[in-house]
């Protein structure tokens, strides 16, 4: 691997990373029984003490109704972002041991997140958008577009940067499921990447297309 790559690689981790060994795995049975306890002696009310509990404010409260002011577009901004950044949450809980079974939730969002962009760039400039989730498509049909208004050598970059981590026919099918419709293994045992560098790619390629969904 370059040196110089490799550095900036380092850098990039020990200045973002923010709790390397945030994940402990611990969970928390004792008050689940407890939850479950109460529910069982509530039994008769247990649909509307669930349902009761998920418009507690604990200050995760969902609450988009301010979209009615604002145009469709901001929504989709929503969606595509979200998928990033729970990409790259996920990454944050994902240090040694971790990444071998929290790999297919974060390469999932990464590929949904880019699938959303790809797409988006086919509709805001008045292109079909077709209903696959296969990334090498999907990146084909958008590169024509992109080429007007990113440098050549960006939109290299970003070929480089699909074709390396998602291989020709990936979609996030692939990590949502073990086995494809003929029971073969979506992902072989083989499969081995570092999930930090793939967050930074994602990074690299999230600053060049980014003015073609957050503004």
């Amino acid at each position: 691997m370059d040196r110089e790559l490799e550095i900036l690689i380092d850098t990039y981790i020990k200045k973002n990373s923010r709790e390397p060994n945030m994940y402990t795995g611990d969970i928390d049975f004792d008050t689940d029984k407890k939850i479950l306890e109460f529910l069982h002696k509530n039994k008769n009310d247990i649909s509307k003490l669930i349902k009761d509990s998920t418009n507690i404010n604990k200050g995760y409260m969902v609450s988009i109704e301010w979209l009615n002011n604002f145009p469709s577009t901001t929504k989709e901004v929503g969606y595509i972002m979200s998928f990033k950044s729970a990409g790259d949450i996920l990454v944050e809980h994902s240090k040694d041991v971790s990444a071998d079974y929290m790999f297919f939730s974060v390469m999932f969002n990464y590929m949904q997140y880019l699938e959303l962009t790809l797409k988006n760039i086919l509709s805001k400039n008045n292109q079909t958008v077709p209903y696959i989730h296969d990334i090498s498509v999907l990146w084909n049909d958008t590169k024509p577009i992109l080429r007007k208004t990113v440098n050549e050598e960006d939109v290299d970059i970003i070929d480089s940067i699909i074709k390396s981590i998602f291989p020709n026919g990936s979609t996030s099918m692939d990590f949502r499921y073990r086995t494809n419709k003929g029971g073969e293994e979506n992902i072989t045992n083989s499969y081995k990447l570092d999930l930090y560098v793939v967050k930074i790619w994602i990074a690299v390629y999230d600053t060049i297309i980014y003015d073609t969904y957050g503004v």
